[in-house]
């Protein structure tokens, strides 16, 4: 296997105006990259530039030491599975997984080897003899799982790879799939909307934002330590609160107030709190670090909505002056709609973001 480097990645605009612009991103050798982002921010067009399916229109892509940013796909020994999932229509599933495989020219019995391990790992081996047409989308899919995983490339592209398979079965193959990749030290990228997938899959996370990279790092990094206010508040289910605010500043303390309520800040250094005294700032808290709390205590708000999860309970709250906030609550404690509460926001968890360029100015996360 072998790392993957893009530099300065750019691809050509396309008739909306939509490209890939200047992506920075270093995949490590035997490590998972999970790409995500909102729909339409550039997850396949920018592994369609890696599989060499799209053409790169600036910068450069390398493979280990090897610029391969001209190759064209057969040569960069890169398996590529689209959401699409594309099966030959005419092949049975064990034919489409052992497909690569002939063209290798490996001997019969090592390839029906190959392919029921691959379909027994993805959960298709009943399918073996089924074509495309007779299959659900998800069955259509853990195949085009298989046949991709079956040929043990040099590098491996998924573009939603589990996207259409029911949630247990999900479950299921995402654990396979990581163990599988694990066990090949497989250098890959997974295209993801899902993000329980790419925090379970994910040596690292890049998240996509308009075509731009947004931020890269460990799973654990991006997630306590945003770069920016749209990945505090994209990452996390639900994503980070983020809200208009005023920084005031005294002699040995410093406080945010929003909504009209002041937080006290902890920690804050002495010269961020002359340089952002009585400035406009984003506020930012997770769900988590949120505490519904009797009325009359805390931050006086009102609960607009509530869903139980079973394993939590998540609260939509307004403010007096209408600012909302999310607060995501142990299993079993009760709220209703329209009830009044009070919200005790984690001081020592607080992130400021710049409001005009929502770049993190400053965070107390440990």
């Amino acid at each position: 296997m072998a790392a993957i480097r893009l530099a300065g990645v750019s691809s050509a605009p396309r008739e909306d105006g939509f490209a890939i612009r200047g992506v920075d991103l270093e995949v490590a050798d035997a490590s998972i990259c999970a790409l995500v982002g909102p729909s339409g921010s550039g997850k396949t067009t920018l592994l369609r530039l890696v599989a060499g399916l799209d053409p790169v229109a600036a910068g450069r892509v390398y493979l280990a030491d090897d610029d391969i940013t001209d190759w064209p796909p057969g040569k960069r020994n890169v398996a590529w599975l689209s959401q699409e999932h594309p099966l030959y229509p005419h092949l049975d599933v064990e034919h489409n997984i052992g497909f690569a495989l002939r063209l290798k020219r490996m001997l019969r019995e090592d390839i029906t080897e190959r392919v029921h391990a691959e379909a027994r790992v993805t959960g298709v081996e009943r399918l073996l003899h089924r074509r495309p047409s007779t299959l659900s989308a998800g069955e259509q899919q853990a195949a085009g799982l298989a046949r991709a995983t079956a040929r043990m490339p040099g590098v491996y592209l998924f573009d939603e790879p589990l996207a259409r398979i029911d949630p247990q079965e999900r479950t299921r193959l995402r654990a396979e799939l990581a163990q599988f990749l694990g066990a090949l030290a497989a250098t890959s990228i997974v295209g993801t909307n899902d993000q329980t997938e790419a925090f379970a899959l994910g040596d690292q996370i890049a998240v996509l934002r308009d075509g731009a990279l947004a931020q890269a790092g460990p799973p654990a990094e991006l997630f306590a330590r945003p770069a920016d206010a749209f990945v505090a508040a994209f990452l996390g289910s639900p994503g980070m609160n983020v809200a208009p605010g005023r920084f005031e500043a005294g002699t040995r303390s410093a406080w945010v107030r929003f909504d009209g309520d002041a937080v006290e800040l902890h920690g804050c250094p002495p010269h961020l709190r002359r340089a952002l005294d009585g400035h406009a700032v984003l506020v930012g808290v997770r769900p988590e670090h949120v505490r519904l709390a009797p009325a009359g205590t805390g931050l006086p708000a009102q609960v607009e909505r509530v869903e139980v999860l079973g394993h939590a309970t998540v609260v939509y709250a307004r403010l007096r002056h209408g600012t909302r906030l999310t607060a995501r609550c142990r299993p079993g404690q009760r709220a209703r709609r329209g009830e009044a509460v009070g919200l005790r926001v984690d001081s020592s968890r607080l992130h400021l973001f710049d409001p005009l360029t929502e770049r993190a100015l400053w965070q107390t996360t440990p």
